[in-house]
């Protein structure tokens, strides 16, 4: 008779309710982070490689594509 020794189910009853909160918690978890995962590059990486290309075919100068970047942070 194991449960005479503890409190058995009656110690976890209160928080019975709680449990699909925490499922939905831990499922929407998941979501986030693949979702966050699956984005493409952020705004500034987006910028940086358009800095990039414009460099490459000349539009700006090195000195300018220096400067630039560094506004960027």
């Amino acid at each position: 008779m194991w449960w005479l020794y503890g409190t058995g189910w009656h110690g976890f009853m209160p928080f019975f309710p709680l449990m699909p909160l925490v499922w939905l918690l831990v499922v929407g978890l998941i979501v986030f982070v693949v979702a966050r995962r699956w984005q493409g590059p952020s705004g500034l990486g987006q910028a940086r490689e358009i800095l990039a290309e414009r460099l490459a075919r000349g539009d700006i100068s090195p000195s300018e594509y220096r400067e630039r970047l560094e506004a960027l942070g």
